[in-house]
């Protein structure tokens, strides 16, 4: 029986021993690691050091409110302006305009107006007109030659239409005056062939009367009668001739008048 009790003894005291060393070690596990001098000021540094790859929160500042300056303007020489638009002036002498872009030298004038001159005439400009920036001055030059060029097209293009109108008013004149001379050739030929027919049927008359003559005559030779032969009848081959050549300027006349 005693031997029992001692064993228990020594087995709860084993267990209390365990449990005691496990609740120790539980305890240094969840507490925080005691911080030394040298390693709470590399913490604090850590923490004041920005993250990479951001600004600095001064410097990022400066770089948002900076405003970017503008490069400075090349001007022309004192005195030198360039002609901002298309200006029209009349004078005594006529009228005449300055294209946009066109150089000019001061002479004379104020901030209101200015007297100035491109070198073969003089004429007054207000300060809005005419510029000494040099940049603007390009642009507006190519825009002016852009201009200049599509009016120059639409000039060729309108000379090219004026051009076409012409030649086909002349062309229709032409064939007017052709069509009016055809007429009148037609006319003439018309008035050719009634003259031709109506000289055929004289022709034919007076060949008739001719045969007639002759077979009087004849028959009066028949009955012993002395009778000369009618002159009538000694014209009459040249009455056949020119009826031959009647007839042939009838058929020609007619040939060309069915075309």
């Amino acid at each position: 029986m005693r031997p029992l009790v001692i064993f228990s003894a020594i087995l709860a005291a084993v267990f209390v021993a365990a449990c005691n060393k496990a609740a120790v070690q539980t305890s240094q596990t969840d507490s925080p690691p005691e911080l030394t001098p040298e390693s709470a000021k590399s913490e604090e540094v850590q923490q004041k050091k920005p993250a990479k790859g951001t600004k600095p929160k001064v410097a990022q500042e400066k770089a948002e409110d900076a405003v970017p300056v503008p490069p400075p303007k090349r001007l022309a020489p004192d005195g030198v302006y360039f002609v901002t638009e298309r200006l029209s002036f009349t004078t005594d002498d006529g009228a005449f305009t300055v294209k946009a872009g066109t150089r000019v030298t001061r002479v004379k004038g104020d901030d209101k107006t200015m007297e100035v001159s491109d070198g073969q005439r003089q004429f007054t400009v207000q300060p809005f007109q005419v510029t000494n920036d040099l940049d603007e001055a390009g642009k507006i030059g190519r825009v002016a030659a852009v201009d200049a060029a599509a009016s120059s097209a639409a000039n060729r293009e309108r000379a090219q239409q004026a051009a076409a109108t012409v030649s086909q008013q002349q062309a229709d004149a032409a064939q007017a005056q052709a069509n009016s001379m055809a007429a009148a050739n037609r006319r003439q030929k018309e008035t050719r062939l009634a003259g031709f027919k109506a000289e055929r049927v004289t022709l034919n008359t007076k060949i008739q009367e001719a045969n007639e003559a002759e077979s009087r005559h004849n028959y009066g030779r028949f009955l012993g009668r002395t009778t000369s032969l009618p002159a009538v009848v000694a014209q009459r081959p040249a009455l056949k001739a020119r009826l031959a050549a009647v007839e042939d300027e009838i058929r020609s006349l007619e040939i060309d008048l069915s075309r």
